[in-house]
C-alpha cells in the first residue's frame, strides 16, 4: 500500500468518526418531540425494509419464499435474529439443494 492510499483510508476514517460522534453529542442535546421520537424508534425497520425489498423484488422465487419466511417468523417469534438466520437458510437450501434453483 502506499502512503497516499494510508493516508486516505485514515483521512476517513477519521471523517466517518467524526460524523459519528458529532451527531451523537448534538443528539444529546437535543429535546425531540414525541413525533420525532417515535420517527427515530421506527427508522431502523424502515432502513431494513428499503434495503431488502428491491433484493426480493429483483430476485426469483428464492428470495420470494425467504421473504414469506422471514415474515412468518417474524410474526410467530418477533425475533429478528432468528427471522434473519432462517432467511439466510431458506435461500442457501434452495439454491443449493433444490429444483427451483435459477
Amino acid at each position: 500500500m502506499t502512503y497516499e492510499t494510508i493516508l486516505t483510508i485514515g483521512l476517513m476514517a477519521a471523517a466517518t468518526i467524526t460524523t459519528r460522534l458529532g451527531g451523537l453529542w448534538l443528539m444529546g442535546r437535543i429535546k425531540m418531540s414525541p413525533f420525532v421520537e417515535k420517527w427515530f424508534k421506527s427508522l431502523p425497520g424502515a432502513l431494513l425494509t428499503a434495503i431488502v425489498t428491491p433484493t426480493v423484488l429483483r430476485g426469483g422465487s428464492a428470495e420470494m419464499i425467504a421473504a414469506v419466511a422471514v415474515i412468518l417468523t417474524m410474526v410467530k417469534t418477533k425475533s429478528l435474529l432468528l427471522a434473519m438466520t432462517i432467511g439466510v437458510g431458506v435461500i442457501f437450501l434452495i439454491k443449493n439443494f433444490s429444483m427451483l434453483k435459477e
